[in-house]
């Protein structure tokens, strides 16, 4: 039996309440400036891969605050929407009340099988703990979802400097945990983030797939009231 167990977060616990498009929409209508839902969330797509290829890991390898990070994001999306011209003060405005909303409840929805997943691997005694190409602003995040509770450590890949798939924050976990590979289990809803990865740093692992999709190749669950039958 595993005796950790670790999970990734965004699309696994918790996933963005309603849409990227209908949150920068609402808050830029407070900033006079009238955004489409839906282009956003096509703009926005576009800018986090940018951004992701250019400045990885929120960019602390270029001593980049993760704020100005997100404020980059914000900016290209807003551009690439078609909006009316866009003034410097309301889209900094507009970034840094985005910033700040991010880590409050009302942006996010935590999957219904969380709570009590979690709730059965703790009154086992597994050691659970988060490991997530997320920022500082994570742990926050959980405590205000009342998931915090729940994990004995949080690795963000921003605080630790070094994000999946890279099997160095496996193994900081695992350091942290004092917790040998083979006796840890890893789940997330990426294949080459979570699962391959995983199992290229010695941990096992199971992917996630919440829309039913079976995959004769990996080891797959649905929910993650899967997982602790599986340790």
């Amino acid at each position: 039996m595993a005796r950790l167990v670790t999970l990734d977060v965004t699309n696994t616990c918790i996933r963005v309440a309603k849409s990227v498009g209908y949150h920068y929409a609402r808050v830029a209508q407070d900033f006079g400036v009238m955004l489409d839902e839906m282009k956003v969330d096509r703009a926005f797509r576009l800018a986090f891969g940018e951004a992701v290829a250019n400045f990885p890991n929120f960019g602390c390898q270029h001593n980049m605050s993760t704020q100005l990070w997100w404020h980059k994001v914000v900016s290209a999306t807003i551009a690439n929407t078609e909006a009316s011209s866009v003034s410097s003060a309301a889209v900094a405005g507009i970034s840094e009340r985005l910033y700040t909303g991010f880590t409050g409840a009302d942006y996010w929805r935590v999957f219904p099988d969380v709570h009590p997943a979690l709730q059965q691997m703790q009154a086992a005694g597994v050691t659970v703990g988060v490991i997530s190409n997320f920022d500082e602003r994570l742990g926050e995040i959980l405590a205000n979802l009342d998931l915090a509770k729940y994990f004995d450590f949080v690795m963000a890949s921003s605080e630790v400097k070094t994000a999946k798939p890279d099997p160095r924050i496996f193994q900081l976990a695992l350091e942290k945990a004092s917790i040998l590979a083979k006796d840890a289990l890893h789940v997330g809803d990426s294949y080459e983030l979570d699962y391959v990865a995983a199992r290229a740093a010695g941990l096992d692992s199971l992917l996630l797939c919440r829309e039913k999709m079976e995959r004769n190749d990996v080891s797959v669950i649905h929910t993650l009231s899967e997982v602790l039958p599986r340790l």
